[in-house]
């Protein structure tokens, strides 16, 4: 017992019009009452109109981004595991729809730099506390002439804050935000 071409285009997640089409080009056989096997659903007969599968791209370095022509193949291969589909043809077809457009979300933060990769935020961090650390082991060659004519214990503790605040600050700001922060001391 066959099913109707609405009923089959609402099962397999396509038009009926696209039924209708693939009926008159033959990909599909229908009975003479114009019913479907409803075995076919999900069957492939919609492959011709999918674009042919590039052949698998060359292997490039895990840092750098997918280049846009290889996203079609990296869903593929999310969406094929070892040359068969776990997955019914219509859950594969959203797979791989929402994997594209997640990659290429992905993609577009990056060129707008809304994301950055890892390692180049690590080797910004890794600068400024290496300026850190040099300017915090050299206080005590900085501060050793200026501190041995001080005999008051308040007035070297005042020096010593003085400096190291100097350094922390150096860590904390950038260059609009010196302003900022004096703002805020005032209020």
């Amino acid at each position: 017992m066959g099913i109707s071409i609405r009923e089959f285009a609402r099962r397999d997640g396509c038009s009926d019009m696209l039924v209708r089409k693939a009926i008159k080009a033959g990909r599909l056989h229908a009975a003479p009452d114009g019913r479907l096997d409803p075995a076919l659903v999900g069957s492939g007969w919609r492959k011709a109109n999918r674009r042919k599968a590039a052949p698998a791209p060359a292997a490039r370095p895990k840092s750098d981004p997918p280049a846009p022509a290889d996203l079609e193949q990296l869903a593929d291969q999310v969406v094929y595991v070892e040359g068969r589909a776990p997955f019914s043809l219509i859950e594969a077809e959203r797979i791989k729809a929402n994997y594209l457009a997640m990659l290429r979300q992905l993609q577009y933060d990056r060129e707008s730099g809304l994301v950055a990769p890892v390692e180049e935020i690590a080797a910004a961090v890794a600068a400024e506390f290496a300026v850190v650390r040099n300017n915090l082991l050299g206080l005590p060659s900085r501060l050793a002439p200026r501190l041995v004519f001080i005999r008051d214990v308040e007035q070297m503790r005042a020096v010593l804050h003085a400096e190291i605040t100097k350094v922390l600050e150096d860590l904390t700001l950038d260059e609009g935000s010196e302003a900022a922060l004096s703002a805020g001391a005032d209020a």
